[in-house]
């Protein structure tokens, strides 16, 4: 089973991929992902694409998005918990 600093690092590492080159930002819990880290709907769909392929698990990131009235509150931490919640349920 792979540890809660396991999954928070590889999430991490792939919202960096997502940024435009030459972005060096500290990726925090409290980020917005749409207003803070600019993942629009087509990051949403490569975002699926890398955690699917990272954790060798269905990820469908539009059920965490169907889970927050306001789409712009979704947060890392929530993006976090959300990965969590899918590989253990």
């Amino acid at each position: 089973m792979i540890s809660n600093d396991e999954i928070n690092e590889k999430i991490t590492n792939i919202l960096k991929q997502l940024l435009p080159p030459d972005t060096n930002v500290d990726i925090h819990l409290e980020m917005s992902l749409i207003n803070d880290l600019s993942i629009d709907s087509i990051k949403v769909a490569e975002l699926s694409i890398l955690l699917e392929d990272s954790f060798s698990h269905p990820i469908f990131i539009p059920d965490l998005l169907a889970s927050f009235r306001d789409p712009y509150e979704i947060t890392v931490s929530a993006l976090i918990d959300f990965v969590k919640e899918q590989l253990n349920g």
